[in-house]
Order: C-alpha cells, then structure tokens, then sequence
C-alpha cells in the first residue's frame, strides 16, 4: 500500500464477503410501510443484558485468512506475507490499463474483468492502475520513501515488504478515464468513484481504504 493507492480505489477480492450493512438498508429503507418499532425501558434494559454477538469468523484463527492458496488471503500491518511469496495462477487481466500489463491471481483477474464489463455497460471507463506487486519491488518503494520523507512518515503512507495486499495478487488499483485524477485525491470525486462505491461489491471486491477509517487501516 502507497498513499497513491490510498486516493485511487484499491479494491479487494473478497468472493464471500458479508455486507452487513446492505441487509440493514434493505430492512430499514426499502420497507416504509413498515410500523415503527416502540422501544419500552424495560426492552433496553433486557438488550443490555444481552451479550454482544461474536463474529463468526475470526481472521486470527481462521486458517483460510493466512494459507497463501486461499482467495481470503489476509495481508495488512499486522499480518505478513514472506517477501518472496509469488501466487501461483498469476494471469494477465485484459482490461484497459495506465499503460502496463498488470497480472492477478485468476478468480480476481476474472472477477475484475467483469467488473470493468459492467461499469462500461453502464458508461463508465476505469483503467486498471496497478495488480499483483512482487515483495522485493514493494521493499525497494518502501526504501525510496524512506529516503524522501523519513520512516515515520513513511509508515503512515507505505507498506513495508511482504506487508502489502497488492503483493497477494487478489488487489487492485483503479483509475478513470480522467489522467488528471491519477492518484490523487480528486478522483474519490469522480463518477467512476462512486460507481465503484455502489458496485464493486456485486464481483466480490470491497474499497480497502475508506476515508476516515485511518485508525483501523494504519494508513493516512
């Protein structure tokens, strides 16, 4: 991860992903004539009372979450891969790009063609920005930041090697159609933004980095 991934749209390829929060939008605005629920003090009292629900799945002990085979690969600040980790069904994604040919594990590189089909259909041009990004590559930007702006700086805004998501072959970074928004923070502004917000998650992607949640990415 790099700041300029950070204001372009890194998407993760998450196929089982829950959206808790679409079941929530479906059950409380898309149901109006629904009555209103009418809350006594007692009720409150017995919800206090109530433990607070566990997650199913835990990434901590979930072996799924850190088997190098596995779509739900997990790679942050606090999970690593080691530095010369290649996945092995790296293929090239045929979508339009920045200029260079990016690769990316087969069900991603699938998932995001069809994605980029879709957002067409609905005219909207993306231009895939970056793929799969090798540990040693992603070590030598680490290195180049550091130089420039110093390590703590640099940890707020760059992934060390083997630290990176993009190194699992399952993220991805998306451009517009406008150059001019290329990693920077105008395009979270774009049409294509917000398509990507609405969508991405119909091919078992999510936006990795939403605005504000610094705090739990570790990233500003």
């Amino acid at each position: 991860m790099t700041k300029k991934l950070a204001v372009a749209a890194l998407l993760m390829f998450l196929i089982i992903t829950t959206l808790i929060g679409s079941t929530l939008i479906k059950n409380d605005f898309l149901n109006p004539e629904k009555e209103p629920v009418v809350t006594t003090t007692e009720d409150k009292k017995e919800e206090e009372k109530k433990e607070t629900p566990k997650p199913e799945v835990d990434p901590e002990t979930d072996t799924r979450f850190s088997d190098t085979n596995s779509i739900l690969l997990l790679v942050n600040k606090k999970h690593k891969l080691e530095e010369t980790y290649v996945p092995s069904d790296l293929t090239t994604v045929n979508v339009s790009t920045n200029g260079t040919e990016w690769t990316l594990r087969k069900e991603a590189a699938k998932a995001l063609e069809d994605l980029f089909n879709a957002a067409k259909e609905d005219g909207i041009t993306l231009r895939l920005g970056n793929g799969y990004r090798s540990g040693s590559y992603q070590g030598q930007l680490y290195q180049s930041s550091v130089n420039r702006i110093g390590e703590t700086s640099t940890n707020k805004t760059t992934a060390k090697a083997g630290y990176s998501e993009l190194q699992t072959g399952l993220a991805a970074a998306i451009l517009g159609a406008d150059t001019t928004t290329d990693f920077n923070n105008s395009f979270a502004k774009s049409d294509e933004y917000k398509w990507l917000q609405e969508n991405a998650y119909k091919y078992g992607f999510i936006l990795r980095y939403p605005e504000n949640k610094e705090s739990i990415t570790g990233y500003t």
